[in-house]
């Protein structure tokens, strides 16, 4: 498993770039310069840099994180359509948002493009997970065939 080693080096890198940004967009969207209430948000963000990390260290090991972290990517890109189409109806003033701050702080096409970049990670993330999944599964058939 030696091979895909650069492949856990570009997941782990992307997840560190990932957190980053998911804390600038929760900072961005508070109301508050506080960073204490989105902490419980990024939480959850930062256990893919820990399964990263994880997988990175000992895919024979950890190797199990792999689906999980392949299941919780394709969530977030799943629970992006629909926020990409109400941010866009938002722009375009379709939509009645109660409280618009967050479309009137920065630029929005900034926000929409880190997100789509986050969501083009994930598929990538996801489609690499998903090769070490079957290709450890692959391996582990033809260990255990040969004895």
């Amino acid at each position: 498993m030696g091979v895909y080693r650069p492949l856990r080096v570009v997941l782990f890198v992307y997840e560190c770039i990932r957190l980053l940004l998911m804390l600038g967009l929760y900072l961005f969207f508070a109301d508050t310069a506080d960073l204490f209430p989105v902490l419980p948000l990024a939480a959850a963000n930062g256990l893919f840099l820990l399964m990263a990390l994880f997988m990175l260290y000992s895919l024979e090991v950890y190797g199990l994180y792999a689906p999980l972290y392949l299941a919780g990517k394709l969530f977030f890109v799943a629970a992006a359509r629909p926020w990409f189409s109400g941010f866009l109806a938002g722009l375009q003033g379709r939509i009645f948002f109660e409280n618009l701050t967050f479309l009137e702080r920065g630029n929005p096409w900034m926000t929409l493009g880190i997100v789509f970049f986050m969501c083009c990670g994930d598929l990538f993330s996801a489609g690499a997970s998903a090769l070490l999944v079957f290709r450890g599964k692959k391996e582990k058939k033809l260990e255990g065939g040969g004895m």
